[in-house]
């Protein structure tokens, strides 16, 4: 990383998503740019070539730094190995702070997003709008009741990225008036129309 900001060494865990693989790294230090990281090898991504690949295909990473109340969506600039881990820049390219995050069951950054696209289940098409997406699931709005349960598998088109899907229903509510379901969707499968 290029960076003239003073970096804070620091001894912390955290959490990239690289695709749909969920890997802990180990932050050496950060700065307001960005900040170092060691990750450790995993049987999908077990060297530094297999990892720049993961990436190249997802340009933006989802991070969590839990412990520092920090996360969102990162780059990486660089990756080298040293004796079995990867040492990896990566730069910030949207980040928050949130005091609350401890309080959350989230453990990714959710960007907060309204996109509309259609849900289909056993024949039935229902109409949703987002209201936040990461890169491992969705919480959509549908008006009017759903004909599925939690732990079902739905089918998802969001036109507008040109995204289409299987989802898991993780929860499922209704609204305080009884009439409208909300619902937490973990991606199965995800591809471009």
């Amino acid at each position: 990383m290029n960076d003239r900001c003073e970096r804070i060494a620091l001894n912390t865990n955290g959490y990239i998503v690289v695709g749909s693989e969920e890997l802990m790294i180990s932050v050496v230090n950060i700065s307001l740019t960005g900040f170092l990281a060691k990750i450790e090898p995993t049987v999908l991504i077990p060297t530094v070539r297999e990892l720049f690949q993961g990436i190249s295909e997802h340009k933006l990473i989802e991070f969590n730094l839990h412990a520092l109340s920090v996360s969102g969506l990162c780059m990486m600039v660089w990756s080298k190995s040293i004796s079995g881990q990867f040492l990896t820049g990566f730069e910030f390219y949207e980040s928050r702070y949130d005091s609350l995050m401890s309080k959350s069951k989230r453990r990714f950054y959710r960007q907060a997003q309204a996109l509309k696209g259609i849900l289909r289940h056993e024949g039935l098409t229902y109409n949703f709008t987002t209201t936040d997406t990461s890169a491992l699931g969705m919480m959509v709005y549908v008006i009017g009741p759903v004909g599925f349960k939690n732990k079902e598998k739905v089918t998802f088109e969001i036109q507008e990225k040109r995204m289409t899907g299987m989802g898991e229903v993780v929860w499922l509510h209704y609204d305080n008036d009884k009439n409208n379901a909300i619902m937490g969707l973990k991606f199965s499968t995800l591809s471009n129309l």
